[in-house]
């Protein structure tokens, strides 16, 4: 272990203290919890939520965070804003075009099937 610590350039004394640290443990759970409730109200809302709305949503249920802590664990699980798309145009009617004639006249019934 010692070596270990060595090359990552930190003391023995502090990873010990690191490494039985009951908050450590319980940060990991309530996070794995926030992860979770992020997951679950960014599917629920379309994937239109990005990290601003997401805090928003969040503190109304009562749970306090911020934004930029959502940023960081929407990153971790791979979450990523969904924009809608703009609506676009596809058919340009122009007044000036040549209508076709009306032959019927609002005369809808035929003489036989098929004729007019």
């Amino acid at each position: 272990m010692t070596v270990l610590c060595c090359a990552m350039r930190v003391s023995t004394r502090a990873y010990d203290a690191w490494t039985n640290n009951p908050d450590r443990q319980n940060t990991t759970k309530e996070e794995t919890k926030l992860k979770d409730k992020v997951e679950q109200i960014f599917y629920a809302n379309k994937q239109v939520y990005g990290s601003r709305r997401m805090a928003d949503a969040l503190s109304k249920i009562g749970i306090k965070t911020s934004r930029y802590q959502v940023t960081r664990l929407m990153a971790e699980l791979g979450l990523k804003v969904r924009h809608p798309k703009k609506y676009k145009v596809t058919t340009d009617s122009d007044p000036n075009d040549a209508t076709l004639p009306n032959k019927l006249d609002r005369q809808l019934t035929g003489k036989a099937s098929n004729k007019v």
